[in-house]
């Protein structure tokens, strides 16, 4: 099975190196952009574990894999704060899960048995 970066990439023709970035900006709050930069920016401190979920998320196979991440990122203390909890100024998870949807399948399911062509 693909990974959500490989998939993403793929259909976006970019490299796996600007997955974690250009999903960033994909997922983030569109009223925390102004603030990146007061913030330190991408790279910052700051949007540590925003990042680190992007990561965790681009490794997924399936929908479930990044719902998974989406619950470790808030036990996470990074992802907690008044400014990450009460002002959204972090990534949106129902992006990121919509994002996901877009691209992996729901569950590692298989179809019944009489969608198989019988021999």
């Amino acid at each position: 099975m693909k990974s959500l970066e490989e998939i993403y990439c793929q259909e976006n023709r970019c490299a796996a190196e600007e997955f974690p970035r250009r999903v960033f900006g994909e997922c983030l709050y569109r009223h925390a952009v102004p603030f990146v930069p007061l913030l330190g920016g991408y790279r910052s401190a700051f949007f540590a574990a925003d990042r680190g979920l992007i990561l965790a998320a681009g490794r997924a196979t399936r929908r479930a894999h990044v719902q998974a991440s989406i619950v470790d990122y808030f036990s996470d203390s990074e992802s907690r704060g008044w400014l990450k909890s009460r002002l959204n100024l972090r990534i949106s998870t129902r992006r990121l899960v919509r994002l996901s949807k877009q691209y992996l399948p729901a569950s590692d399911t298989r179809p019944p048995m009489g969608d198989a062509k019988q021999g």
